[in-house]
């Protein structure tokens, strides 16, 4: 994702706003509506979504990011494993 790069530019509350900005992107790849992902970042954060700090943030993009690689490993396992299982049903 090119969400990352525009991590480390600009001021704090720049910064904040790209931070917000890749949870949304993470939260749309997971299939939720931005309200989804505004919930589930306060209750991480526990603060409201305006009021995280960068860091706060920060820590959420990394939960959603882990939430994410899960879901691949999980999805390339099963194709993996029904590859296999064809594999040996042929031979």
């Amino acid at each position: 994702m090119n969400i990352d790069r525009s991590l480390i530019t600009g001021g704090e509350q720049e910064q904040r706003a790209a931070l917000r900005q890749a949870l949304i992107g993470y939260g749309k790849v997971l299939g939720w509506p931005t309200h989804t992902t505004i919930t589930f970042t306060e209750g991480l954060m526990r603060r409201p979504w305006k009021h995280g700090t960068s860091v706060q943030l920060s820590a959420v993009v990394g939960e959603l990011r882990t939430i994410l690689l899960a879901f691949e490993v999980r999805r390339d396992l099963a194709a993996l494993i029904v590859e296999l299982t064809m594999h040996v049903e042929e031979g």
